[in-house]
């Protein structure tokens, strides 16, 4: 099955029987939570993010830590009324998958550091969150400026996994997933 948009992930879950428990890693303003939490039926989210300024590193994560704070009080107010299905993880996403247990989720959505090395590392830890053909998901796939793709590449010729792309409106928001084999 192919989608078009991010926002369509849901249908993609649904396609294949996947249901439970999602963790969206690189949430910012938590717009895409929302959505999650509004259309997608999910019974608990894992919000991970550090929030916080991250010097001599470009992209949203170099933004003061104004804008870090006030996104974190953002995401808390839009996803208030499933206070108790939302758990946050504030700080680095590889230590925080450490509080996941392996095989519990069915999307993993990524969506944090866009360099080759981070999103690689990403992966790796995540990975193993998924369930049995569980859907790992990501932003920024086809943009260029980004390691996005050589990691997502890598990672799923390593392990026969296929890609499937999402074009979204644009080349620069384009994503990709790809399926759990086991």
């Amino acid at each position: 099955m192919e989608i078009k948009y991010r926002r369509n992930i849901d249908q993609l879950l649904h396609h294949h029987n996947i249901f439970g428990a999602v963790a969206e890693i690189g949430v910012a303003e938590g717009l895409n939570s929302r959505d999650m939490m509004l259309h997608w039926g999910v019974t608990k989210l894992y919000l991970v993010d550090m929030w916080q300024h991250r010097p001599n590193i470009s992209g949203d994560g170099n933004s003061a830590q104004e804008w870090h704070d006030s996104n974190l009080n953002n995401v808390k107010e839009l996803l208030k009324d499933y206070s108790d299905r939302t758990v946050f993880l504030q700080g680095d996403s590889v230590a925080m998958a450490d509080n996941v247990p392996d095989g519990s989720l069915g999307l993993v959505y990524i969506d944090a550091d866009h360099t080759y090395d981070g999103c690689m590392r990403d992966i790796i830890a995540w990975f193993p969150k998924l369930v049995p053909n569980g859907i790992m998901a990501f932003h920024d796939y086809l943009n260029n400026d980004y390691g996005v793709n050589a990691a997502v590449k890598q990672f799923a010729s390593a392990n026969n996994l296929e890609i499937h792309e999402i074009h979204e409106d644009s080349a620069d928001n384009a994503g990709a997933w790809f399926q759990n084999k086991k």
